[in-house]
């Protein structure tokens, strides 16, 4: 994904001439990675613990962020007591905003589970067609249509497990679901009408929210297209965590 939006970044800014900097040298990049080394391995902790399996996503979720506060507090020495408790103000308020959408998503899951809805949606699809590449194609297209007027979380709490069932009986690799449906319904965050970082994006720039639209049209084709790549070929996503899995085995 990152290479695509480089790209797709690197034509645009060729196409329209931006001005650039002089390359500084590879003592300056070795100066960079060092100054950001601590920043640089937090996602390797994330990701060496959830492969080890030290601790459930939570636990590693929570680790993270203790992380972040060590470096940006002690090791970056941005980050002082005030920011920190502001921090935890914002965090607080977003986490009250989710809260209701995954108590009533909760819920949701529950009632459709015990009426059938799932075990009757699986047996439709399962009729129409028995190909896996024509059912994800069908899935990350429902996705991204939910995506444009649906919020993220009610996408995740609600959409997605009605479709595991269906994976499962299709025996689609649940990893490649899994990154599919992530980043599809994270193009909804950038695709109006409801596109939340359209706005945020607008006001950061201070330009109109359609034009931030309009500037977004190659990277969210590119992400697109992405999407349909992925699918054809699964392996681009299923090869690396297979390979893990073999180490791990071996």
């Amino acid at each position: 994904m990152g290479l695509v939006e480089l790209v797709i970044s690197f034509y645009v800014s060729k196409k329209r001439n931006y001005p650039k900097t002089e390359w500084l040298g590879w003592r300056n990049v070795w100066i960079n990675l060092r100054s950001s080394f601590f920043a640089l391995m937090l996602p390797v902790i994330v990701i060496s613990c959830l492969v080890l399996g030290i601790g459930t996503v939570v636990e590693i979720g929570a680790l993270a962020v203790a992380f972040a506060v060590l470096f940006s507090a002690v090791m970056y020495r941005e980050l002082d007591l005030k920011q920190f408790i502001q921090c935890c103000f914002r965090a607080s308020r977003q986490a009250a905003c989710v809260s209701p959408i995954l108590a009533c998503a909760g819920v949701f899951t529950w009632i459709i589970s015990s009426i059938g809805v799932s075990e009757n949606l699986k047996n439709i699809m399962l009729s129409v067609t028995d190909s896996p590449t024509i059912m994800m194609l069908v899935f990350m297209l429902v996705l991204f249509l939910f995506g444009m007027i649906l919020d993220v979380n009610v996408i995740q709490m609600v959409i997605i497990p009605v479709m595991v069932p269906i994976v499962r009986a299709m025996s689609i690799n649940p990893i490649l679901f899994g990154v599919l449906a992530i980043l599809t319904t994270m193009l909804g965050l950038i695709t109006p009408p409801v596109g939340q970082l359209i706005y945020v994006s607008a006001e950061i720039a201070g330009v109109s929210p359609l034009k931030v639209v309009k500037e977004s049209i190659p990277f969210v084709t590119g992400l697109v297209l992405l999407v349909i790549a992925l699918i054809l070929f699964p392996s681009l996503v299923t090869a690396f965590p297979e390979f893990i899995t073999s180490l791990q085995a071996g």
